[in-house]
C-alpha cells in the first residue's frame, strides 16, 4: 500500500459511526454493453426487488426499500464512493439505513458491512440483510460477473466462509477456515482465500476444491479474475508483482510497491497500488501512460468496466482528496463532479468515506 494511501487509512481510524456451472459465462468483452450494464441494471433490479420483500432465511432480516435519487443517473460514468449510510453509484445515491463501513460491487448490486459487522445486500433500492462478517476488520469481495459476493463470518462456533447470491438471496456456507484465512477474490463460481499460508480455491456450487501454486516462492496472493492471476514477491530485496494465467509464465512488472492490485474485468489491465499512476497490460507487462494533470498523488481503487478506472488523487500532500474517472488505454481522467469537496483533505482525521475496495479504510 502507498504511503499516501496508507496515511488517509491511517489517519481515519478513529472514525466513530452512528449507532445503529458458472464456467460458461461468457464474455463478450463489448465495453458498451457492460457500461450499460451497470448503469441500468440496478434500476432495472429494482422494480423486481419491490416484488420480493420476506426476510432471508438465513438472518431473518426485513428488506427495506430505500428508493434512489428519484432526478435519475447521471450522465456518463461517475465515481463511485460511500459517506455515513449513503452509497454514491452510478444511479444515484442510495441510502442503506446502515453505516457504511465497506463495501463491494457485483453484477447485480452491492453488498455493504456496516459498523456492527452486519452485511447488507443492497439490490438497487432493496436493502436485506446478508449475514456477518468482523466489526472491526471487514473483508468482502464482489465478482463483477455474476451476483456473488463472499466473506469470513467469525460465527459464535468458528469461522467459516460464505457465498451470497444477491439475484437468488440466498447465502451459502462453504465450510469452516481456520483463523486468519481471508477472502481475497470471488470469480466465475469459485472464491479464493488464504489459509496457513496456501491459496484455496473454494466452488460456490458442485466440484472439489483446489489449491492455486505461487509462481514464484513466498509470492503473496493478491487476486484473480477472467483466470488471471496477480502476486506479490520480493525477489533479492526488489518488490515485484507477477501477472498471468497459472499455466503460463507470468508477466513480471518490477518496482512497484504496495499490497493492492486490481484486475479489470476482462483482465485485460491491472492497476497496481502506488503514489502515482501504475496501470500495466496484463499480457505484455507495457505500462499505460496516465494523465492526472500534475496531481501530486493518484491511485486506482476500482474499475466501473473493461476501460474505465477509479483514481483517488490529490493535488498536493494535504489533499483535498478527489476522485477521477479515468479511461484506459487512452489515459484520460477527469475529476468526478459529485465528489468534488465532500472528502476532505489527507490531513483530516476523521475521513468519513468508504470507497468499493471491500475493505474499511481504517484498517490500513
Amino acid at each position: 500500500m502507498t504511503e499516501k494511501l496508507k496515511t488517509l487509512m491511517d489517519e481515519s481510524s478513529d472514525l466513530q459511526f452512528a449507532a445503529p456451472d458458472l464456467d460458461a459465462i461468457v464474455r463478450d468483452g463489448d465495453r458498451t454493453v457492460r457500461r450499460r450494464r451497470i448503469v441500468t441494471g440496478a434500476a432495472g433490479l429494482a422494480a423486481a426487488a419491490v416484488v420480493a420483500t420476506s426476510a432471508i432465511a438465513l438472518t431473518g432480516g426485513t428488506g427495506v426499500d430505500r428508493t434512489a435519487d428519484p432526478t435519475g443517473a447521471p450522465d456518463g460514468p461517475v465515481a463511485e464512493w460511500a459517506a455515513g449510510s449513503v452509497l454514491h453509484t452510478q444511479t444515484g445515491p442510495v441510502d442503506v439505513g446502515h453505516p457504511v463501513r465497506a463495501y463491494v460491487r457485483t453484477a447485480a448490486g452491492y453488498v455493504v458491512a456496516d459498523d456492527l459487522g452486519t452485511v447488507w445486500s443492497v439490490v438497487g433500492g432493496e436493502v436485506r440483510q446478508a449475514g456477518y462478517v468482523d466489526a472491526r476488520h471487514p473483508r468482502l469481495v464482489g465478482d463483477d460477473d455474476t451476483a456473488t459476493a463472499a466473506w469470513v463470518d467469525p460465527g459464535t462456533e468458528g469461522r467459516h466462509l460464505v457465498a451470497y447470491d444477491q439475484t437468488t438471496r440466498q447465502a451459502t456456507v462453504l465450510g469452516p477456515v481456520a483463523d486468519g484465512a481471508e477472502v481475497d477474490a470471488v470469480d466465475g463460481g469459485r472464491v479464493y482465500l488464504t489459509e496457513d499460508g496456501s491459496v484455496r480455491v473454494v466452488p460456490v456450487g458442485r466440484g472439489p476444491e483446489a489449491v492455486l501454486d505461487p509462481p514464484a516462492a513466498h509470492a503473496s496472493f493478491l487476486g484473480w479474475e477472467d483466470g488471471v492471476a496477480v502476486w506479490w514477491a520480493d525477489h533479492d530485496g526488489q518488490s515485484e508483482y507477477l501477472v498471468g494465467r497459472t499455466e503460463m509464465q507470468p508477466v513480471v512488472i518490477p518496482n512497484v510497491r504496495g499490497d493492492l492490485a486490481m484486475l479489470s474485468p476482462d483482465a485485460t489491465w491491472v492497476s497496481l497500488d502506488a503514489d502515482e499512476p501504475r496501470v500495466f497490460d496484463t499480457s505484455t507487462g507495457q505500462q499505460v501512460q496516465m494523465d492526472v494533470d500534475g496531481r501530486d498523488f493518484a491511485t486506482g481503487y476500482a474499475w466501473l468496466d473493461d476501460d474505465t478506472l477509479l483514481m483517488v488523487a490529490g493535488r498536493s500532500t494535504d489533499g483535498p482528496i478527489e476522485l477521477l474517472v479515468c479511461a484506459v488505454p487512452e489515459g484520460t481522467c477527469s475529476e468526478d463532479p459529485g465528489s468534488a469537496g465532500q472528502l476532505g483533505t489527507f490531513a483530516d482525521s476523521p475521513v468519513g468515506f468508504a470507497l468499493p475496495i471491500g475493505s474499511y479504510l481504517g484498517d490500513g
